[in-house]
């Protein structure tokens, strides 16, 4: 004789079924089975006032009755599946209907399971209890997807902390990038850092693979970069990609780093670059594009034994006004649906657009630029860097005593000033606007002696930039 085991399992303690049947014996029979179980049953006798008791009391699975006044099964079922909060409870319908129209019309309203009449124990707990198991599944599963896109949300919030913050490295070199990572972190590294005066080091790579290993592979090469430049700031590009394949290979396992690094030297008007298997930048000379000497090795991870040298070294002549722009893969693999964009498809875009826009805007209109080609699927994390090495300063001082009175007088000669390097009017009016501001508030607040100290006050700019100063004597 078939018996079925009573015991209720611990996924199924504490579920609560509601019955909605017109019938008394058809809930009292069920209503039976169900407690027998360990399941905390609640019953209505009509559609209407299943849906008033939805609203006040929690439910894991309704089993519905297709015959019913006003409201048959049906009907109920599509209400139930409408209403914000209901439409995930599992909805089983007990009917004597047999036809496939019938059938039919009870999985379009919703429905996901039909038990046939007269109701059979063993069928009705095993079909319930499957239906229970299921949805006690895809509640954990979402429940831990929810803590997983949590804990990469925290991710990418701690990983935005590592991007570059200043743009300005200094009045000879400035940076600009455009970043967008594939998923919600991403393998893609870039910097640029100051060394000296005339020195600046600037990086760009691509950790292989997605995801949370590519992400923190990425932050431990930023790290270690920025550790080796603070030992050893004379560090050649080259020397400083050697020490990143020693200290990397025991973590880097099946994955790799592209990388395209080099130092400016302003004083030399020069780079010298190294490349370990990454895509050779362009610069942007005299409203041109050209590219980098064809250089460099493998990839650092690809070989380990393998040294970086001298020979995977190139140095390339960079004039104040030049533009550096460095990319990752990424935007090669940037799709129209059905192409990809491509190094050529990439070197185009950037030919075409309008070599002549503001520094600041140089990534923003290469991007543009694809899109408007038609290439807006991205299938990789996305990075464009330009460094701009700037035109020499142009710079202009005065003196004037502390005194308020003394003010309109030497914001005038700071215009005249601004209007003798630049020839524009409307930046000569900024200026003697903000260093009136700051004189006066520099006079009336700070620590100075009104009338007994002389002031010095200096405005400098290049192609991109102005920096006003003012300065006591001390």
């Amino acid at each position: 004789m078939l018996t079925i085991d009573n015991t209720p399992t611990a996924e199924f303690l504490e579920r609560a079924i509601l019955i909605v049947d017109d019938s008394l014996d058809n809930i009292e029979f069920i209503r039976a089975i169900l407690e027998n179980r360990g399941y905390s049953v609640g019953s209505v006798s009509s559609g209407l006032e299943a849906l008033d008791f939805l609203q006040h009391k929690h439910i894991d699975l309704i089993i519905l009755d297709v015959l019913m006044p006003e409201m048959d099964d049906f009907e109920t079922c599509r209400w139930i599946k409408a209403l914000p909060g209901l439409k995930e409870i599992p909805v089983v319908i007990v009917t004597a209907l047999t036809d496939s129209e019938s059938l039919k019309n009870a999985f379009q309203a919703g429905a996901i399971e039909c038990i046939r009449k007269p109701v059979d124990e063993l069928e009705l707990i095993t079909r319930l209890e499957n239906i229970l198991r299921i949805q006690h599944t895809k509640t954990v599963l979402q429940s831990q997807c929810q803590e997983l896109q949590s804990d990469l949300d925290n991710a990418s919030e701690i990983q935005k902390c590592f991007l570059p913050i200043s743009k300005s490295i200094n009045f000879n070199v400035s940076f600009d990038y455009l970043y967008s990572p594939y998923r919600t972190i991403g393998g893609d590294v870039f910097d640029v850092i100051e060394i000296s005066e005339d020195k600046t080091l600037f990086y760009i790579g691509d950790i292989s693979g997605h995801g949370l290993k590519s992400a923190l592979l990425m932050t431990a090469v930023k790290a270690l970069i920025f550790s080796l430049l603070e030992d050893h700031p004379d560090l050649s590009p080259h020397a400083v990609v050697n020490s990143l394949q020693q200290k990397m290979k025991n973590y880097l396992g099946d994955n790799y780093l592209t990388l395209g690094i080099g130092i400016i030297d302003t004083s030399k008007e020069t780079i010298r670059f190294c490349n370990a298997g990454h895509p050779l930048p362009f610069i942007l000379k005299s409203g041109e594009v050209t590219k980098f000497p064809n250089i460099g090795g493998m990839p650092i991870g690809w070989c380990l034994d393998v040294a970086y040298t001298d020979s995977d070294e190139a140095e390339i002549k960079f004039d104040p006004g030049d533009t550096l722009v460095l990319f990752t893969d990424g935007i090669f693999e940037t799709c129209n649906g059905n192409n990809e964009l491509g190094y050529m498809g990439f070197r185009k875009a950037v030919e075409q657009m309008n070599l002549n826009v503001p520094f600041q805007k140089v990534c923003s209109t290469i991007r543009k630029k694809i899109v408007g080609m038609g290439f807006s699927y991205v299938k990789d994390d996305f990075t464009v860097m330009a460094v701009r090495h700037h035109t020499p300063q142009k710079s202009a001082q005065i003196s004037f005593r502390a005194d308020l009175r003394e003010v309109p007088h030497a914001a005038q000669e700071m215009r005249n000033a601004v209007t003798s390097l630049s020839d524009d009017a409307y930046l000569s009016t900024v200026l003697g606007i903000a260093f009136t501001e700051l004189a006066n508030n520099s006079i009336m607040h700070a620590s100075i002696q009104e009338g007994r100290e002389d002031l010095f006050a200096s405005v400098g700019m290049n192609d991109e930039f102005l920096e006003l100063e003012l300065k006591d004597f001390g």
